[in-house]
């Protein structure tokens, strides 16, 4: 896997980590008092779906390179054959 691949798959693994923990947050300052904390916790929701949604595209875009990786190594003749 090249390094490019390789950083991707450590951003997915944060977003998958980091987007849940967002939607908890903001789903707790939600139902807390009036003023700027329910706002927050409106933006925090927003940006932990945002993050779950790029997680499963970036982890869908690593198994199709992957696989296509795969697939070439497997079509390509060795030489000594």
């Amino acid at each position: 896997m090249g390094s490019s691949l390789r950083r991707l798959d450590a951003l997915v693994s944060t977003w998958i980590v980091v987007g849940p923990m967002l939607l908890v947050i903001g789903s707790v300052l939600i139902f807390s008092t009036p003023g700027v904390l329910p706002v927050v916790g409106i933006a925090a929701i927003a940006f932990g779906g945002i993050l779950l949604l790029a997680a499963l595209l970036g982890k869908v875009t690593l198994l199709a390179v992957q696989a296509i990786n795969e697939s070439a190594r497997e079509e390509t003749p060795s030489i000594g054959a």
